[in-house]
Formats: structure tokens, sequence, C-alpha cells
């Protein structure tokens, strides 16, 4: 019974040996007193294939875009729309006519006007042209001079009441809305079109300090759920707490301008640069490393790194792409 048991003893120590010289021939480990107990136990180690990335770290508020410039446009007189020309998201020019109002009795006040105003001024050129070539007639001229002056003054200030009628474009920009509707009874206090101007926007925010904000910092808008809308900081005014952006209108959606929305407000960054994830790293005796599968072997790499973002360390020496680095982590 014992010489059994003794045998029994015997080959499976010769089995073990066996076993643990195998081991030894597949892997080196550069200090395995440093190899925590967890990845000494995994038998098929999780890693991952180093590549370069963009780092960053940035801070998220919630804001709102608005235009740099904004028109609403009104008439100074009631009366019934005759036609609106532009439509909503039309891009519009200075001096371009947006809207004509109709009313009737000033539009007949100044065709009469016009009539009386040619009347005038033929008159005084008729009397101009026989004093001229016989020199009589001047107090018939002088008469008609004074006539048509005041005839000029009754047609200038009609004019200005006949221009209240059309609505012209004060700046180059986009229609954001439309108010009315033609054949519509209006008064002074209607608004009729809205444009905005394309060009620029800024942000209002809700956080007026933000550490590490620049000019040149660069911003996503979240403006939807699919679309994000990136810029960059060209103005900051704490005070008004405002960020000026140079996204354009083209950029973001009409509706979307005075809607609260998530900004995402880049404060550093690193582009194209080795990284890990803070978690893969280790430190002993005063060294960082990471652990690195080369060929198979299981192995410790001693790195030095730079900056932390985002969760991410950049990896200025020790690694480089196509590194294999053994992720397990507690």
């Amino acid at each position: 019974m014992n010489k059994k048991h003794m045998k029994k003893r015997i080959l499976w120590v010769i089995g073990l040996s066996l076993i643990f010289s195998l081991i030894g021939c597949q892997k080196v480990i550069v200090n395995p007193l440093t190899i925590p107990e967890y990845i000494k136990k995994e038998p098929n180690y999780l890693t991952e294939i180093i590549v370069k990335v963009d780092l960053y770290e940035s801070k998220t508020i919630y804001a709102k875009v608005h235009p740099i410039q904004e028109e609403t446009y009104y008439f100074d007189t009631s009366g019934y729309i005759e036609r609106i020309l532009p439509i909503r998201g039309d891009e519009v020019v200075t001096g371009q006519l947006l809207a004509v109002l109709n009313n009737a009795d000033l539009a007949k006040e100044a065709r009469d006007m016009e009539i009386t105003y040619q009347v005038e001024k033929l008159k005084v050129e008729k009397l101009q042209k026989i004093y001229d070539t016989t020199g009589t007639g001047k107090y018939d001229l002088d008469i008609a001079l004074l006539d048509f002056a005041l005839t000029q003054y009754q047609y200038d200030k009609l004019q200005k009441q006949v221009d209240t009628l059309n609505i012209y474009a004060t700046f180059n920009g986009v229609v954001s809305s439309v108010k009315v509707i033609a054949n519509k009874l209006i008064s002074p206090s209607n608004g009729i079109i809205t444009v905005v101007d394309e060009s620029d926007t800024y942000i209002s925010f809700t956080d007026p300090d933000i550490p590490g904000l620049i000019v040149g910092s660069f911003v996503k808008l979240y403006i939807t759920k699919d679309e994000i809308v990136e810029a960059t900081v060209v103005d900051i005014d704490k005070k008004e707490e405002i960020i000026i952006i140079d996204a354009g209108i083209e950029d973001i959606r009409l509706e979307d301008i005075g809607q609260l929305f998530k900004v995402e407000i880049i404060l550093d960054q690193v582009n194209q640069t080795i990284a890990i994830k803070e978690g893969w790293l280790h430190e002993a005796a005063g060294r960082e490393f990471v652990y690195v599968l080369d060929n198979g072997v299981m192995t410790e790499r001693e790195i030095s790194k730079g900056k932390e973002l985002g969760g991410w360390v950049e990896i200025l020496l020790g690694l480089q792409e196509g590194d294999e680095v053994i992720v397990n982590t507690n």
C-alpha cells in the first residue's frame, strides 16, 4: 500500500516538473515580483494594439447660438400686404426688395403728384428757354420756379411715404422667418420678415468662467443627435457671457438658432499621438511601465509619459504603433 502511494507521488512530481519546465521555456518575465497576481492567473491576456489617436480635454456646457446681426422689418403704416418676395431660407443682399404694402389711397396720391411734378418741371423748362432766348418773362419764370419748388417739396415728402410701402434689406443675410402672408391686413406693430447675418454667430453660455478657454479653442456644437457643427473661438466676452465663434448660419439650421443645446469646448488637444488609457499604466519603485506582449512573451516596457487628457496618457517614449499592450485591469 505504501509502495503504491510512493509510486503515484513520484509520477505526480515528475509530471509537474515537466509542466513547469515547458512553461519556463515559453515565458520570459523581466521582474516576476511586479507582475500582479490577477495577470499571472490569466491564461489569455486581454491586449490592445497601439495606434495614434487624437487626445483632448474638454468641458461641456449648455448654450444658445445667436446670429451676430438680426433684424425684423416692419411697415410704418397700416395696409394690406401686396407681395412678400423671399421665403424662409433665401439669401438676400443689401438693398434687395423684401415686401410691398398695398395702400391704394397713398398709391393714387403718389401717381397724381408724379403727374403734377412733371407738368411743373416742363413749365419751368419752357419759361427758362424763353427767358434765355428773348430776355423776357422773368416774372413768370420766378413764379414758376416757386411753384416747382413747392411741388418738389411735396413730391419728396410723398415719395418718402411711398418708400414706407416697401421693405428693403439693410444687410447681407438669410431670411430666418416670414411672419405674414400676402393680402393680410397688418399694422405698424406687425413684424414682417426677419433676416439674420449668415457670416458669424455667437454663443451665450451658462458658465462665464471656463478655465483654459482661449481665442482659438476648438468647439463642437451638438445641435442635434446626429449633427455636430465644428467651429473655432474668435472672441470671448466673459462680462457679457458670450463666445464668438466662426461657424456661419449655413452650418446651423435656422430652427436651431436660439434653442438650448450642448456645447463641448476643447480646452487642450494633442493630435495624432501614441497614447494609452490610464488603467494600463503601472508604477513600481519609482518606475512607470506597461506590460506588453513581444512575440508572445510578456515583459515590462518602461515609458515616458506626456499630457494626461480625458482618461488617456500621452506616451512620449517607450511605445510605438503596432505594440501589443496588456490591458487586464482590476
